[in-house]
């Protein structure tokens, strides 16, 4: 679901299924409108 990325000292997530991003993404637009 998640994949992760190192550069140094950090690391970077990101979505790896676009069908996740989409809900994500669903979820972030009803936050923003409340």
């Amino acid at each position: 679901v998640v994949r992760k990325r190192r550069a140094g000292k950090h690391i970077y997530y990101a979505l790896d299924d676009e069908h996740i991003h989409d809900l994500f993404q669903r979820g972030l637009e009803h936050v923003q409108h409340e």
